[in-house]
């Protein structure tokens, strides 16, 4: 089981559980968890203490202790992942930081940055700076939007 803190509201949710927040309502895997109609704050604060399926907001932050198995999404906000995003991670504002990306990674206004490495399969990494760390401590910074970066 994860705990799951959204603003300060804590919900218990199972392993590999998608969460949602769009437009002030919580889901989790689809269904409605809660609705915050009186939420007068438009940044909201996703902290996730275990793995996901994937993570997705409208506005705010998103930080993961563990994994996300899919996709890791925010239109305007941080996305920090302390594991691996294992699908594509897309802010429209805001920085990208996980071990590893494995999918497409894509922020137009922010940094994105991989400890390890930055898997895209050929498909685009767009930032304006791209900072990755290899497994032997050579960082290479990335100053120009990139078609594909791959070790």
């Amino acid at each position: 089981m994860n705990t799951v803190n959204i603003n300060g509201r804590k919900y218990t949710a199972p392993d590999g559980v998608s969460i949602s927040v769009i437009n002030n309502k919580v889901y989790f895997n689809g269904k409605l968890a809660e609705d915050f109609n009186d939420w007068k704050e438009k940044n909201i604060e996703i902290k996730v203490e275990g793995n996901c399926k994937e993570v997705k907001a409208d506005a705010g932050n998103i930080t993961v202790e563990g994994n996300v198995d899919g996709d890791a999404s925010s239109d305007a906000g941080n996305i920090t992942v302390r594991g691996d995003i294992k699908g594509n991670a897309k802010t429209d504002c805001g920085n990208i930081k996980a071990h590893h990306i494995f999918g497409n990674a894509n922020t137009d206004c922010g940094n994105i940055n991989g400890a390890s490495k930055v898997w895209n399969n050929g498909s685009s990494i767009n930032s304006n700076n791209v900072t990755v760390c290899n497994s032997k401590g050579l960082f290479k910074n990335l100053m120009s939007k990139l078609d594909f970066f791959n070790e």
